[in-house]
């Protein structure tokens, strides 16, 4: 008996993490062209185009293959400011997408110009040959994918992306609330 192994390429597997950031996004429509290597995100908002412009890279080096990264934004809303904070970058990116619970702009002392983006917390899957998996699967947070797939710096400041500290998310009053008084 002979067993067929189908292996997906790394620019499949980053196309996975792409449309599981951003899959449930109302406003994002992702196309994937496997053939020239090419994740097309197609926006609603000229905003939320602006933002993504920002967060996220043209290309994605994988080995010795490219992945180009195009946004193409809609007719619809205003332009997001040159001046847009990092949180106000984020908030955009993210509006309407419900893998994020909050975004936070920290700009006290030391920690000037610090946003957390913070996301909901549940196990994200994707397809992607993890031999570690019984049905290849990687599981992981979202956190870990934004890293992968976001700048850290879309402005001038730093963005730390992690997870909601909620409890249970039948726990409503516990969700979203930092642990002691930082930051």
């Amino acid at each position: 008996m002979k067993t067929k192994l189908n292996l997906r390429s790394p620019w499949a597997v980053a196309h996975e993490k792409f449309k599981a950031l951003f899959g449930r996004d109302p406003g994002v429509e992702i196309d994937f062209d496997e053939k020239n290597k090419v994740v097309s995100l197609r926006v609603d908002s000229q905003r939320k185009a602006d933002a993504l412009y920002r967060l996220l890279p043209t290309e994605y080096n994988l080995g010795n293959v490219t992945l180009r990264v195009k946004v193409f934004p809609g007719n619809a809303g205003e332009p997001l400011p040159d001046d847009a904070t990092t949180a106000d970058v984020l908030l955009a990116a993210f509006d309407g997408n419900p893998a994020v619970t909050q975004v936070r702009q920290v700009s006290k002392g030391l920690f000037r110009d610090l946003a957390y983006c913070v996301f909901r917390r549940e196990v994200v899957q994707y397809p992607a040959d993890n031999l570690a998996d019984i049905n290849g699967n990687e599981s992981t947070l979202m956190e870990c994918i934004a890293r992968e797939l976001l700048a850290a710096d879309p402005v001038k400041g730093f963005v730390y992306y992690c997870t909601s500290a909620g409890m249970n998310l039948a726990d409503s009053d516990k969700l979203d609330k930092p642990l002691g008084e930082w930051p």
